[in-house]
This record gives structure tokens, C-alpha cells and sequence, in this order.
């Protein structure tokens, strides 16, 4: 390379994060005006209640936006409290700008995608090339459960877009430890989505540092144990967002939020009741649900375990990577956790598929030449936004039709 070359190439970065940023702004400013255009709503049951309760709380005081109620959806009436209000309080807010309050949840939900897609870009490019990490912002599309998930309003997006900001955050914090605030800041986000099931984000990033911090690999001026002390000081989250949401709830509506999330909203005995039987059932199922939605990269991913397998010392050089250590592990988590629900959903592993498709997607690049052909075309800042862009008309146009055809 040349004296002027590394001058030459950080314009030319920068400039492709600007125009990546213009592009992603414009396709989720156009999607949220076709939505409302469109007068869009999902037949999913969920994304309904989410949709219908954010636009009705849209026009009731901000100062009872912590207390929504179900107001006949589903049938049910008094305090929503499937989970804490998080989900409702975006599309709330901007059903109050004046955006049409019932499909401001499809609005703020193509926003979160958008960002998912950018975070994992973001997150990959610490452990594989660049090239291969720009190309996982169109290359995750692709997988079955993003079909499926294309318009939606309920909480699966906000759940992946806090979790891999968090990761990335985590990452950061090997070198820079003040990258934590981001961390606990994110890890309050999904528990205000998700409540408990949030703890899934100090959980992931234990994995995603004991997958990074290996001997022989390690980063300029990384600082593991800082980076460990720093994640586990984002735990104080948990219990100051539970004391601060309980008090603010019952200043609201007198009554406990937690008494109820905590006692039949979470069902301890339904959980412990036949779990001996259920949770080696749930867990081939979810297993199955897991090459099924990360099609069509999952079998890559799949040939990869297999090989280590087989090897018993790992895969090839070539083929050896932190992200398919930490996907395999970050899955198995996610399963091992939600086998041992009284009940199951296809949603419940929702970061999983991403993972493990954004594993499977490397690998396939990596090992079909005429896959990287396709890359190197497509290697554009403006790609990812406009190839989104192009999915979610698709997905307009199709009605309900296109999700049958993905499910099982």
C-alpha cells in the first residue's frame, strides 16, 4: 500500500457510512409512510393487542403510559401486565405526534429491524472481515424467521435490536470499559420489553466474552477483566429498574405491578410441574425450529458443527471463527432456557436464528465461490437498505399469503 493509501481509504469509509445512514433513514421514513398509506394491520395476534393498546394509550395522559390496561382486546379488560410497558411506549409517543396512531407500532417495529440488521453488521465486523460483515446486513434477511417477522408490531425486534447493542457494547468494553453504560443502558431496554426474560443480555455477553477472550487471540490494548467487572456491574440494572417500575406503578394505579408479574403472570409451579418430562421434548423441538427459521444458512452452520465433531479439535483454519463458537453456544442458552416454559413459541429463541443464520451466512460465503462472487456485487453501502426496502413492498403486497408459505 501506499503512503497516501490509508489516508485515501478512511474518506472513503466514512463516506460509506453516510450514505449507508441515508439509505437505512430513507427506506424506514418510506416504509412507515406506505404502512400508513396503506392503512396496514397484521393478522398476527399479537402484533394486534401490541398495535391496538399502543394506539389507544396514545391518547390517555403520559402520566398513566406505565399502566396501560387491555381495553377489550383479546377479550380481556383491567391492567395489561403481560410485561412491562416498553413495547408501547415508542408507538405511544408517536401516535401523539400524529402519526396514525394504529399503525405507528408497524412503524416503530420497521425502525427496530432496521437497526437490528445495522447492529449485527456492526457486532460481526469485530470477528470477521469487513467484507463479510457488510454482507450479513442483506445476507440475515434471508432466513425464513424474517419472512415471517417482515411487518410486525410485537416484541421481537426490540428484544434482538437491545440485545445485539448490548453485545456490541460488551465488545467495546475489552478496550474501552465506559462502553458498559451502553451495556446496562441496553440491558434496561429488553427487561423494560421483555421484564425477566431480559436477563438473557448479561447471560449472552458472558458467552460472546468467553468466546472472544481465548488465549493466543486477543485485541490491541483489550482489557478482559475490566470488560468482565464492567458487565457484571450492569447487573445493578435488574434490581433498581424493578424497585424504580413498582414504585412508579403503584404511585399510578395503587395496586403492584410485581405482585403479579412475579406471582401468576410468570407461574413458578407451572414451570417446575412434569419440567423432567417437558424440557428434553421442548428442546428437540426448538432444535428443529432452529434449522427450520435459519434457513437457508443454518445447514452451513450445521457443517461446521459437524466437522468439530468430527475433528474434535475444531474446524479448519479457514473455516474458524469466534461468531460460530458464540452462536452455538448463545442457541444452545436460548433453548436450554425456554425448553423449560409450560409453554413454547417459535418467537421465544427469536435472537437464535440470528445468530446461528449469521453464522451459517459466513461460513457459506467462505465456502461457495459463487456465493462471494454474488458478495463482491453486492459489496454497496446502499445495498442492505434498498435490498430491505425491496422485502418489505414484497411483504406489503403479499397480504397474509407469503408468512403461511415459511411456517410449519
Amino acid at each position: 500500500m501506499n503512503g497516501t493509501g490509508t489516508a485515501v481509504a478512511a474518506p472513503e469509509a466514512r463516506t460509506d457510512r453516510y450514505v449507508a445512514a441515508a439509505a437505512w433513514t430513507g427506506a424506514v421514513l418510506a416504509a412507515a409512510a406506505l404502512v400508513a398509506l396503506t392503512g396496514y394491520t397484521s393478522r398476527d395476534p399479537d402484533s394486534t393487542v401490541y398495535a391496538g393498546v399502543a394506539a389507544r394509550l396514545s391518547t390517555e395522559p403520559l402520566a398513566s403510559w406505565i399502566a396501560p390496561e387491555w381495553w377489550g382486546h383479546w377479550g380481556f379488560e383491567g391492567p395489561f401486565r403481560e410485561h412491562p410497558a416498553g413495547i408501547l411506549l415508542l408507538p405511544a409517543a408517536l401516535g401523539r405526534l400524529g402519526y396514525p396512531a394504529p399503525q405507528a407500532a408497524y412503524a416503530v417495529n420497521a425502525g427496530f429491524q432496521a437497526l437490528s440488521l445495522v447492529l449485527a453488521g456492526a457486532l460481526a465486523a469485530a470477528i470477521v472481515s469487513k467484507r463479510e460483515a457488510r454482507a450479513l446486513t442483506w445476507m440475515l434477511q434471508l432466513i425464513l424467521i424474517a419472512f415471517v417477522f417482515r411487518i410486525r408490531a410485537n416484541q421481537e425486534y426490540a428484544v434482538l435490536a437491545g440485545l445485539l447493542a448490548a453485545l456490541y457494547a460488551t465488545e467495546r468494553s475489552r478496550v474501552r470499559p465506559a462502553w458498559a453504560v451502553v451495556t446496562a443502558v441496553a440491558f434496561a431496554w429488553v427487561l423494560l420489553v421483555k421484564g425477566v426474560f431480559g436477563l438473557m443480555v448479561p447471560a449472552l455477553g458472558a458467552l460472546w466474552l468467553l468466546a472472544r477472550d481465548r488465549p493466543g487471540q486477543s485485541v490491541p490494548a483489550a482489557r478482559p477483566r475490566r470488560a468482565w467487572v464492567a458487565l457484571v456491574a450492569t447487573l445493578v440494572v435488574l434490581p433498581a429498574l424493578a424497585v424504580g417500575y413498582e414504585a412508579l406503578y403503584q404511585r399510578v394505579t395503587g395496586q403492584s405491578f410485581l405482585a403479579f408479574y412475579g406471582g401468576p403472570r410468570l407461574d413458578a409451579a407451572a414451570v417446575v410441574n412434569d419440567l423432567w418430562l417437558r424440557w428434553p421434548v421442548n428442546v428437540v423441538w426448538y432444535c428443529g425450529r432452529l434449522i427450520w427459521y435459519a434457513l437457508p444458512w443454518s445447514p452451513f452452520a450445521l457443517g461446521a458443527c459437524a466437522i468439530w465433531v468430527v475433528r474434535r479439535a475444531g474446524v479448519t483454519r479457514s473455516e474458524s471463527f469466534d461468531g460460530l463458537r458464540f452462536a452455538v453456544l448463545a442457541s444452545a442458552l436460548l433453548i436450554a432456557a425456554f425448553a423449560a416454559a409450560d409453554r413454547r413459541a417459535d418467537r421465544f429463541i427469536f435472537p437464535a436464528y440470528f445468530f446461528f443464520g449469521a453464522a451459517g451466512a459466513v461460513l457459506a460465503t467462505r465456502w461457495s465461490p459463487r456465493l462471494s462472487r454474488v458478495v463482491d456485487r453486492l459489496d454497496r453501502p446502499w445495498v442492505p437498505a434498498a435490498f430491505w426496502m425491496a422485502l418489505f413492498l414484497l411483504r406489503l403486497a403479499s397480504g397474509p399469503h407469503l408468512p403461511r408459505l415459511m411456517m410449519r
